[in-house]
């Protein structure tokens, strides 16, 4: 089993949400080692509870699930950055709530890279769509990361501002990888 892998498992696991996900990575040093443990070393984790150990003990059930999910990810380019790995961004992995697994598109770099997060209205003034605009132009001499959500309004601003003025972009999407939404942004979406 690669990390990758065993970090879809954690992920799909009912009862292993990100604080047990965390203990058992700290107890454990690497995704991989957890599910090379026995059953005595799962409940030696302080604070894991007999469910999450039974859930553990079951993890082969959720195996059809990461194989389809490695798949999609195969079959779409998206490469993924792992909590805790030098890649991974460092602001994020400061959240005590930060996923486990980034998944993404295209060659952004986050190391040592100033990220700007742009959230907004799906229903954006013409002064707000002006201000957004013109806050991305002058944040272009600084080379910072434009981020946002892909939706309606502020967000595509966002995105499409950045891509005008030569800096990268990327979109936190808040559902699945197989698909656009909305679908009118597709094409922004295949510029980065």
């Amino acid at each position: 089993m690669t990390e990758l892998e065993a970090c879809l498992v954690l992920e799909h696991l009912p009862g292993i949400g990100w604080q047990r996900c965390q203990k058992l990575l700290l107890h454990f040093g690497s995704a991989t080692a957890i599910f090379k443990a026995s059953t005595s070393e799962w409940e030696s984790v302080p604070g894991l509870g007999e469910n999450a150990c039974k859930s553990l003990a079951a993890w082969e059930k959720v195996l059809p699930k990461v194989e389809k999910q490695k798949l999609l990810l195969a079959r779409h380019q998206v490469h993924h950055l792992r909590f805790g790995t030098s890649d991974y961004p460092l602001p994020l992995s400061y959240c005590s709530d930060a996923p486990l697994l980034l998944f993404y598109q295209g060659l952004t770099k986050f190391k040592a890279r100033k990220i700007i997060s742009i959230v907004g209205t799906r229903q954006n003034t013409p002064h707000g769509k002006a201000f957004c605009e013109e806050l991305i132009r002058c944040l272009r001499p600084y080379n910072p990361i434009i981020c946002s959500g892909l939706a309606r309004g502020i967000d595509i601003i966002a995105h499409r501002a950045a891509l005008k003025h030569g800096l990268e972009t990327v979109a936190c999407l808040a559902h699945g990888l197989e698909f656009i939404y909305p679908k009118e942004h597709t094409a922004t979406a295949k510029k980065y």
